[in-house]
């Protein structure tokens, strides 16, 4: 059985293009986190895990202006046994690779805010810290 998790808005960012690989290892934000909204997360059908987002795991993502059909997580990380960071990667409805961070239960836009004053923000979408399954029950 397949079901939708809803993003709550502010707490994802898209990169995309020339964003992508801004440094090695980094990813700049196409826009304000704030300005993507209504991120919605499929888990497929047939998913044992559905609860759980590591790396290697496929889901289908869209948003107000963009879907990735097979989105891959590249990065999950924990913060004090919840979700933390939740990297996914794929191909948008354009045929360009995308990049979508998700931070369950933090305010990435606020952070954006707070880190964006002397320039744009990067995000790591690699880190030197295994991944791990980080998952919601």
């Amino acid at each position: 059985m397949s079901f939708l998790v809803y993003a709550k808005d502010g707490q994802f960012g898209i990169s995309s293009g020339p964003n992508l690989t801004h440094a090695p290892g980094l990813s700049r934000f196409d826009t304000r986190p704030g300005n993507s909204t209504r991120l919605i997360i499929a888990v497929r059908d047939g998913d044992e895990m559905a609860w759980h987002f590591g790396p290697g795991g496929i889901f289908e993502l869209c948003w107000h202006v963009g879907r990735i059909q097979q989105a891959m997580v590249i990065r999950c990380d924990d913060c004090n046994g919840r979700c933390g960071t939740i990297v996914f990667e794929g191909t948008n409805h354009d045929g360009n690779a995308t990049r979508v961070i998700w931070t369950p239960d933090f305010d990435l836009t606020g952070w954006y805010d707070d880190h964006g004053k002397s320039g744009q923000p990067r995000f790591f979408h690699t880190s030197s810290r295994p991944s791990q399954d980080c998952g919601f029950y």
